[in-house]
């Protein structure tokens, strides 16, 4: 699947650049942002179906090499996933030579059908073509993506961007996509230049099946958009907040042994004694520490390495 204009990948997370600019792309922000249990399901189910359906082949693999077979098996979803992926690059070059007026790429047999389906559409819908595949910036967020399409249609007249689906089904997010793609605040253009990004009355979403296809109303205003942020806020939690929050070890403090004199005592110890007149020593010896018999103050703890707790510290 070849990556979009100014696209690249690392690490498996796309970004694009655009004049020494680093931007990351929508839906790399919301793939890594926000929970899909849907996606998550289906890829355990699929690998328990793949296991049972390749019984024999496993099993041959199972006893040649063991860390291969789990490799082979671990990676059959995203065997399925990149197959559906370049599907759908297939559909939308096919799209953008249909918008352009570009001479139509031989119909491969996996997307035929979607491509009649296409043509239905055009031909129910006939919309005016104002963008197709144009790579969209957003500056101050610092998010980047290329959209499908921005077209006017006549009944009722409004101008949409849509985004082409070819999946199995159509799904919530396509909401926070959309919404990054209309709050963009300029397209870059193929030359280097760039413009504003239009303004549009709503947003839509074309899924293509073998079966037919469903054009059907996105909600994509500023809350969507601002859901979109917060995504990527975690997003951004993810992929590098997290990697510090971190820190050392915290190590105990030492604790004072029995057997040790108090840190106070110690340091009386061999010291002049000092007392008002008329006190004298409880014998004939000098007397060489004065501790206190009453309870002690809090300051007088903290000297002694005491906590409030009475334990050392």
């Amino acid at each position: 699947m070849t990556a979009p204009r100014n696209a690249a990948n690392a690490g498996g997370k796309r970004f694009y650049s655009w004049r020494n600019e680093r931007y990351w792309s929508v839906t790399t922000i919301i793939n890594g942002g926000l929970p899909k249990p849907v996606l998550v399901n289906w890829a355990k189910k699929f690998t328990a179906e793949y296991a049972v359906d390749h019984f024999e082949a496993f099993a041959t693999l199972v006893e040649d090499d063991r860390d291969g077979a789990v490799e082979w098996l671990k990676n059959a979803a995203f065997r399925d996933r990149d197959k559906k992926a370049e599907l759908g690059s297939s559909v939308h070059a096919a799209v953008e030579a249909f918008e352009l007026g570009k001479p139509m790429p031989p119909w491969a047999l996996p997307i035929r059908p979607h491509m009649e389906h296409f043509e239905q559409f055009l031909l129910d819908y006939r919309p005016k073509i104002h963008a197709s595949e144009a790579s969209v910036y957003n500056r101050t967020e610092k998010y980047a993506g290329t959209l499908d399409c921005i077209a006017s249609f006549s009944n009722p007249k409004r101008k949409l961007i849509f985004d082409v689906k070819t999946g199995k089904g159509v799904y919530p997010e396509v909401a926070l996509q959309l919404a990054a793609y209309r709050y963009a605040e300029f397209i870059g253009l193929p030359d280097g230049s760039q413009r504003p990004m239009p303004a549009v009355d709503g947003a839509a979403v074309l899924h293509l099946t073998p079966e037919g296809y469903d054009f059907r109303e996105v909600e994509a205003d500023d809350n969507i958009w601002r859901s979109f942020l917060y995504v990527r806020e975690t997003f951004r939690f993810q992929n590098d907040i997290a990697k510090h929050v971190l820190g050392p070890t915290i190590k105990p403090p030492r604790r004072r042994k029995v057997s040790e004199p108090e840190p106070q005592a110690a340091a009386l110890a061999g010291a002049p004694v000092s007392r008002a007149s008329g006190d004298q020593p409880a014998s004939g010896s000098v007397q060489t520490t004065l501790m206190p018999t009453g309870p002690r103050t809090r300051e007088q703890e903290e000297a002694l390495g005491i906590d409030i707790f009475g334990e050392a510290v």
